[in-house]
């Protein structure tokens, strides 16, 4: 019993770890997009390349990039067998685990091409690699 806790005290602690690496990343991302405002739009065109949409009103330009990410971690593992009203085998532990980050960049930028809003929408953790062209 003893080891059964420890087990699942040991996936808490692991899943905790985890998610607190991809908060701090999203404030990073977060930043780096802010970044981009009072600058020209032509900066975020050459970091980005051609945005998946824009749309130009009253001479002010709105681009989105969309982009995707897959992120791999550790999550918990249950398997338990059943034959009738008796457990015959159950297994705790954890299994490499995948999903997909999906992020929108939106860039707002006016007349004269100066970029005056930049934000992200969705999972942050998906412009990553798009964040690391505007850093450079």
């Amino acid at each position: 019993m003893n080891s059964d806790l420890a087990n699942r005290a040991s996936i808490v602690g692991l899943v905790s770890l985890l998610a607190g690496c991809v908060s701090s990343g999203d404030a990073e991302v977060s930043h780096a997009v802010k970044a981009l405002e009072g600058q020209p739009r032509q900066q975020a065109l050459k970091a980005l390349g051609h945005p998946s949409l824009t749309t130009i009103k009253n001479g002010q330009s709105i681009s989105y990039w969309r982009m995707a990410e897959g992120e791999q971690y550790l999550g918990p593992s249950n398997l338990r067998i059943v034959n009738g009203p008796t457990v015959v085998s159950e297994t705790q532990g954890v299994k490499l685990k995948e999903r997909r980050l999906n992020c929108v960049l939106e860039v707002t930028a006016d007349s004269a091409s100066i970029i005056t809003l930049s934000e992200t929408t969705g999972d942050a953790g998906g412009c990553a690699k798009a964040v690391e062209k505007l850093k450079q």
